[in-house]
């Protein structure tokens, strides 16, 4: 039902918009006003259009109460605020179809509902644009800022525009029905940044983080928080160091279907831990993970320790995959990794019955590396999958130990329950599979195809069966 209701409310939305001003008025030298100021105290509650000329430089803050306005550019023009534009309660839409207005200075909207059309342009020096309690669209522009798009217990869609800053986009309490489109660009932590924030589709758009500030470094997406979303069918989620994607202390998506994930440290110095998926618990007690992946590209570049998909159990909690299916691929110095360095930690993969999993064909001896890493975790059935790795002495599954837990120096456990399917081929001189190590096992052979220096190396204690 709530679902329903924010779909008519939308539709409401986009039908008032989509309705032209039937009165216009042009701001600036030899039009009908000389400022926008004057504009909005005289139109009062009339609806209308209102077109800038030239540069037109604001003395006065400005406040929008109560108003339908729909603000563009006439040509190439320029609107400069002396502090941020303070709307509520009102209609607003910026830009046009033609002409491109440049707006110096930040906008603040509450209880209102805006959209951005091409031909917009805003720069702030704080948020070009902050949404309290509001309801957005976004189909073009540019908005620029410390923070380009701030929502703040808001609604929003993106279905083009593109938005800058340290963080691009930042959403807390939210609700964002779809991004289909758009470009998110950061040079700082994150392009997106959500945070106990509902995101219902992603079917588009480009996160891009470019700056490179070592293994430490964030996600160009990062859900934080008890963030969900629901389905990611497309988009391009690009970091230069840091993941793609960071999953978080409680965040979980439903299911990734399509998309490009990946993470590019090949040519830097800080060349490692940078990964295409990374999803952490994050703290004590929370459940982070993922339904299903069905689809999507998850690549990471870097000599040592870049995987295309990072689950990781770093505190007390729990990090989960339910199901691996269909024809992802998952690229790097490992495929995929399932790890937990902590004793009350779980990190658990139910399922594999499909996808590619391979490791790059790097030749220095890689004891730690596969197609399909399982350290101090559990897997419960593969099914089907191909897992193919090209390293040297990397095998193309392996269960290892990786760590000592960080509290007690307790160690772990590594299994997959069954094997019943899927190929698992080792090109670098490795195993096909190896379960290394005390506490590593496989319990169960039951299917499959295995090409390697052996097919299968057992060191572990662990009763093992072949049927």
């Amino acid at each position: 039902m709530k679902k329903r209701i924010w779909m008519v409310s939308l539709i409401l939305l986009l039908a008032a918009f989509s309705a032209h001003s039937e009165t216009q008025y042009v701001i600036g030298a030899g039009g009908d006003y000389t400022d926008l100021y004057s504009a909005l105290v005289n139109i009062g509650k009339e609806q209308a259009t209102l077109i800038v000329r030239g540069t037109v430089k604001e003395n006065k803050p400005l406040q929008l109460q109560q108003q339908n306005i729909t603000l563009c550019g006439e040509g190439q023009a320029f609107l400069e605020l002396p502090s941020d534009w303070q709307i509520s309660d009102s209609q607003i839409t910026l830009g046009g179809e033609t002409g491109t207005l440049t707006i110096h200075g930040g906008i603040c909207i509450e209880n209102s509902k805006f959209m951005s059309r091409p031909g917009i342009q805003v720069l702030g020096k704080g948020s070009a644009i902050t949404l309290n309690h509001a309801e957005a669209c976004f189909r073009g522009g540019t908005f620029r800022g410390t923070t380009g798009i701030k929502l703040l217990h808001s609604r929003a869609r993106f279905e083009g525009g593109s938005f800058e800053g340290d963080t691009a986009l930042y959403a807390d309490q939210s609700d964002i029905s779809c991004i289909a489109g758009g470009n998110f660009l950061s040079q700082g932590m994150q392009a997106v940044f959500i945070s106990n924030t509902a995101v219902h589709e992603i079917s588009g758009g480009t996160f891009l983080k470019t700056s490179d500030q070592g293994s430490g470094s964030r996600g160009a997406f990062y859900a934080d928080h008890s963030s969900r979303i629901a389905c990611i069918s497309g988009g391009l989620f690009e970091a230069e160091s840091g993941a793609g994607l960071l999953l978080i202390r409680g965040s979980e998506i439903g299911e990734i279907k399509g998309g490009t994930f990946t993470a590019d440290n090949l040519n830097r110095e800080n060349d490692f831990c940078h990964h295409g998926l990374l999803v952490l618990s994050g703290s004590d007690g929370c459940r982070t993970g993922i339904g299903k992946i069905s689809g999507g590209t998850f690549t990471a570049h870097g000599h040592e320790l870049s995987y295309g998909l990072f689950l990781y159990c770093n505190t007390q909690g729990e990090v989960y995959l339910n199901e691996i299916t269909g024809d992802p691929h998952f690229y790097g110095s490992s495929g995929a990794v399932l790890g937990n360095v902590h004793t009350d930690g779980k990190a658990w993969i139910h399922e594999i019955s499909g996808g590619t999993f391979h490791t790059d064909g790097w030749d220095h001896p890689s004891f730690s590396d596969a197609a399909l890493a399982v350290y101090c975790g559990e897997v419960d059935l593969i099914s089907g999958g191909t897992f193919t790795s090209q390293r040297c002495y990397a095998p193309a599954v392996l269960l290892d130990l990786y760590c000592i837990s960080n509290d007690s120096g307790a160690t772990g456990s590594s299994v997959i329950h069954v094997i019943e399917g899927g190929k698992l081929i080792s090109t670098g001189g490795a195993p096909a599979l190896v379960n290394g190590n005390i506490n590593c096992t496989t319990e169960t052979l039951s299917g499959g195809f295995y090409y390697g220096h052996c097919a299968v190396y057992h060191n572990s204690d662990e009763p093992f069966k072949i049927s």
